[in-house]
């Protein structure tokens, strides 16, 4: 067969779109481990371009929030609203476009153990036999944390989300709390998302920005607590209807990390800074299939001076997590909505990245500058892509 794609999931079902859609490439086989299609996640991002899959959009906010102890910031830009899309929706529509394509097969319960050259094809080596193709797309989640010995641990969001249904109206639907961190900060960076679809629905996503783990039982409890705390609801005013959770590293892969052939996390899809991956998806998608069959598969590329200030906000977050509540507030505070979004879409000039810059408190930022020059010195590493070494 000409392609197989290990991963079937928000990347490896863009992806085998974009190829099948242009007729580029002849059958494709979707391997992935999961029984069946849940509606497991929700992806939200600003609409600053048409996707895809615009037709599964089902909630939308022209405002936006950041609240912290001192107060809480309330940003509105109708152009370019944040919008939301549920896995079901996303699933659904991916599988019933790829039912139209003949030479796309999907193989679900069929876990990949290996791949493997073998001339002028690769060995896929599952659970259930082996799959030959002349070319191979890892559109599996992030790769697993290093296993050895004295390895840094991951530093990322790591979050639970809840999504409720309360016995009486208390959400305001016309606005997404991005972080609300009036909560407890003495176990990290935390905040809590919110994104209110009706009065008496919302995602509630109890989240922490760390390298340590967080385990199940508090980000429970933080939910149950911030719903408690904002809304004035206990455990028998609301029902839960549906759960996510994961893991999102925010870190860049060194060069001996990342795949020549890999798309979504594998394939930097991540924006190291934000966590946000939907948009750089599907553009990676697209690239890919308008590019050639049988050419690697295209990393997805920011600007330089992005990458660079991307490491220094990283570095920031890991060595300053006392001060990100301050800063978040102040960056939505004193930046003009246009010039937030197009940073956060990475659509920004430079002229809104020194607006963005010049928002910021400058000494714990130089700081971080200074030891984000002193880290790549010291390990020899001339690319500002690595902002830290795993």
């Amino acid at each position: 067969m000409d392609c197989v794609i290990l991963g079937a999931g928000c990347s490896g079902l863009a992806t085998a779109l974009a190829l099948a859609e242009r007729d580029e490439i002849g059958p494709i086989v979707l391997v992935d481990g999961r029984e069946e299609y849940a509606d497991d996640h929700t992806w939200s991002f600003w609409q600053v371009e048409p996707t895809p899959f615009d037709a599964c959009i089902t909630s939308h906010w022209d405002t936006w929030a950041v609240r912290t102890a001192d107060g809480t910031t309330t940003v509105t830009a109708d152009p370019t609203p944040y919008v939301s899309i549920r896995a079901a929706d996303y699933y659904r529509e991916a599988l019933h476009r790829l039912s139209a394509h003949s030479l796309v097969r999907l193989q679900l319960r069929r876990s990949v153990i290996a791949t493997e050259p073998r001339g002028p094809v690769t060995a896929v080596l599952t659970d259930v036999g082996t799959l030959l193709a002349r070319r191979v797309i890892d559109a599996r989640g992030p790769r697993p944390a290093p296993q050895t010995t004295g390895a840094e641990p991951v530093f990322g969001q790591r979050f639970l989300g809840i999504r409720v249904r309360s016995n009486r109206p208390v959400f305001d639907p016309s606005t997404a709390t991005l972080m609300d961190f009036d909560v407890d900060q003495t176990r990290g960076i935390h905040f809590v998302y919110v994104l209110p679809t009706s009065p008496t629905e919302a995602l509630i996503e109890d989240t922490y920005l760390t390298a340590d783990i967080v385990e199940e039982t508090v980000l429970q409890d933080g939910v149950a607590d911030y719903l408690h705390r904002r809304y004035g609801l206990t455990s028998d005013d609301y029902e839960t209807v549906g759960t996510e959770r994961g893991v999102i590293p925010m870190r860049t892969p060194s060069p001996s990390e990342q795949a020549t052939d890999a798309v979504g996390a594998r394939g930097r899809a991540v924006r190291p800074s934000t966590g946000y991956a939907f948009l750089r998806i599907h553009r990676a998608a697209s690239t890919l299939g308008s590019g050639g069959a049988r050419t690697a598969a295209p990393a997805v590329g920011d600007a330089l001076r992005t990458r660079i200030l991307d490491a220094v906000f990283l570095r920031f977050l890991q060595t300053r997590p006392d001060l990100a509540p301050t800063v978040f507030q102040r960056m939505f505070a004193r930046t003009p909505p246009a010039t937030l979004v197009r940073f956060l879409t990475e659509r920004s000039s430079w002229l809104d990245e020194v607006r963005l810059v010049l928002a910021l408190p400058k000494r714990p930022f130089l700081m971080a500058f200074l030891h984000f020059i002193a880290h790549r010195r010291a390990n020899h590493n001339p690319s500002p892509a690595e902002p830290y070494r795993r």
